[in-house]
């Protein structure tokens, strides 16, 4: 019998408390607008479903019910897909598509149902995978962001979590050295943080007063990152941030957090093109509209109006098709050293996949790259035949400079006379 039980009839849920949240002004709603809209229209360009964009679709309060309909159907299906071929489908993944399902107000454990397991079991048993490799290997089969993810869709459906089993996550040293990293996750840790003070309600008193001992260090390393313009790690990780901070508020001391101040950052980055990532905009609308993940069991799905304006402001076109040059250099500094460098010149307004093209057509035995496709968009695997490696802790790394990029290849626009490097190092 798994270590984690599903409860079918009872949802071990608290009613949380938002405070201190202030609405986001009227003149400002159609910058949330265009965010959604750029979701909305995502859905028919992407290779396979993604369920963090209908989880923040659903949290919002503008709807278009009809492609959340057909990105509900394309998740279910290929949750059944995946199982049905063996396909890879990590713990993190399949709790988005537990999520996703539940905002949709239907209920998760009626999706699969193959080999006499649903969906919800399925992720129980992921999550045990994740935690009996914590245990006995002392790194989990993906990361700890992935195991944020499952425990907390678990609870949302009213897995009871043994305490015993969270003690021995919570004092595992790879877990330790998670939370006390001074270079932290914030998005690892914000989840953690959420998961965290979601069953922390099923425990006894001693239990809780246990985990708020390392809720209070990871609430302590979430403000630790904080910037003076209100930024939380960075702006890609500021939406998970909010979401933790907002959940746990209620028990934790965050006086120290400007909620206004960072959620008006946020929205001043909008017009920038900061968000202009599908999935980076799916982190950032729960906050934009006062919800959080804790959310997606609470919808009233019958009283959604289908009210989200598709029609776009109208934009300048471009006068000019300007060239602009770029240094793109490759270094290995791990293992068998070598720097290559080459100038490309492109129309401006081009991204850093396109500079890493041209490179690897002018010269491939140089420039030559492989990727892979994620939620995030493209992302570099190996360049040169350097292919990364979570075994030896090694990874491409993107500077301007020597300023690590917070984009990825598919969406950081680089600027004329520019000096990109992309780094092979270690983590």
């Amino acid at each position: 019998m798994n270590r984690i039980s599903v409860i079918t009839l009872t949802i071990l849920m608290v009613s949380w408390q938002i405070v201190g949240l202030c609405p986001i002004p009227a003149d400002q709603q159609p910058l949330i607008a265009s965010l959604l809209r750029s979701m909305v229209r995502s859905i028919n360009n992407q290779s396979s479903p993604n369920p963090s964009i209908l989880i923040g679709l659903r949290l919002a309060q503008n709807h278009s019910l009809a492609k959340e309909k057909q990105l509900l159907k394309a998740l279910k299906d290929d949750a059944v897909n995946r199982v049905q071929k063996g396909l890879k489908f990590t713990s993190g993944e399949v709790a988005l598509y537990v999520m996703a399902i539940s905002a949709c107000c239907e209920n998760p454990a009626k999706v699969l149902q193959l080999k006499r397991k649903n969906l919800v079991q399925l992720l129980s048993q992921k999550v045990n995978d994740e935690l009996d490799s914590v245990e006995i290997a002392s790194t989990p089969l993906t990361n700890f962001y992935q195991i944020g993810l499952g425990v907390l869709a678990l609870c949302q459906q009213g897995a009871v979590i043994p305490y015993p089993l969270v003690y021995r996550l919570l004092s595992n040293p790879a877990f330790r050295d998670t939370i006390d990293d001074s270079q932290v996750s914030i998005d690892t840790i914000a989840v953690l943080a959420m998961a965290l003070t979601c069953i922390k309600e099923q425990f006894t008193w001693d239990q809780k007063q246990t985990t708020d001992t390392t809720m209070k260090i990871i609430i302590k390393q979430i403000l630790n990152q904080k910037k003076s313009d209100g930024i939380i790690g960075n702006i890609y990780s500021t939406g998970l941030a909010v979401q933790a901070l907002t959940v746990t508020s209620t028990f934790y001391n965050t006086s120290d957090w400007n909620y206004t101040q960072t959620i008006q950052k946020v929205l001043s980055e909008i017009p920038n093109g900061t968000f202009s990532n599908p999935m980076a905009a799916s982190q950032v609308i729960p906050s934009l509209v006062d919800r959080t993940y804790f959310d997606v069991t609470k919808l009233q799905c019958s009283q959604d109006t289908d009210n989200l304006d598709m029609t776009e402001p109208p934009t300048v076109p471009a006068t000019s098709e300007t060239l602009i040059r770029v240094q793109f250099t490759v270094t290995n500094a791990v293992a068998n050293n070598f720097t290559d460098s080459i100038t490309i010149s492109l129309h401006k307004g081009s991204v850093l996949l396109s500079v890493m093209e041209e490179a690897a057509k002018e010269q491939p035995e140089k420039f030559s790259f492989k990727i892979e496709n994620s939620s995030w968009g493209p992302f570099v695997t190996s360049i040169q035949g350097v292919g990364q490696s979570t075994k030896d802790r090694t990874y491409w790394q993107f500077l301007s400079d020597t300023t690590p990029l917070e984009q990825g290849v598919g969406d950081y626009v680089v600027r004329d006379g520019e000096n990109i490097t992309a780094k092979f190092t270690t983590y």
